[in-house]
């Protein structure tokens, strides 16, 4: 018959085993975020239309009316105009991954305007508007044209540049030491392209 002394032994090599053993193959924080950026920061095209599509989901609407759409670390921040008050937005965010904080698409958060802010009705897009079926195409295009050697897609924002203009998507590429804006046109075009 055991102790309770080697009883408690056996106990504690047996919960060291078991914890060690949880420990192998474990990735760090950093070692994820890592692998995240090679493989392109965590953003794509499936991100955002999903995140629209919830979106469209949670307002019961299929014609989001969205102010912006800023997209990183494998999550999307949308502002969208209140469907019943146009002159109101709201703030949500989309995540998938859980590595952030995010889960699918948060509860509405009010968004705050100025006195002087032009009208939302002059800012606000469609996903029809812009062509989020080439994103992937766009992303890799920025990254090609940035050429920073241990370059990733850091975040994409897609908005009007003023009221009334076009649609514009930014897709900021970064790496340790600068980043780089590269422009693109609705239609996914390119508009300006990083100096070489």
């Amino acid at each position: 018959m055991m102790s309770a002394r080697s009883a408690r032994l056996v106990g504690l090599v047996a919960v060291v085993a078991i914890a060690g053993a949880g420990c192998i193959g474990a990735t760090s924080r950093s070692e994820l975020e890592k692998k995240v950026r090679e493989r392109g920061g965590g953003i794509s095209r499936d991100l955002v239309l999903d995140a629209i599509d919830a979106l469209g989901d949670a307002q019961g609407t299929d014609a989001v009316r969205l102010v912006t759409v800023t997209a990183m670390n494998n999550r999307v921040t949308l502002e969208a105009r209140v469907p019943d008050r146009p002159e109101e937005y709201d703030v949500y965010t989309y995540g998938t991954s859980g590595l952030f904080g995010e889960n699918g698409l948060s509860s509405a958060q009010p968004g705050t305007r100025s006195a002087g802010d032009a009208p939302i009705e002059a800012r606000v897009f469609g996903r029809n508007d812009v062509a989020i079926d080439r994103l992937n195409d766009m992303l890799d295009t920025a990254l090609a044209g940035a050429a920073l050697d241990a370059g990733y897609v850091e975040r994409v924002v897609i908005a009007r540049r003023a009221p009334g203009a076009d649609v514009i998507v930014v897709v900021t590429v970064t790496d340790d030491r600068r980043s780089v804006d590269v422009l693109f046109a609705a239609d996914g075009s390119i508009v300006e392209a990083p100096a070489a």
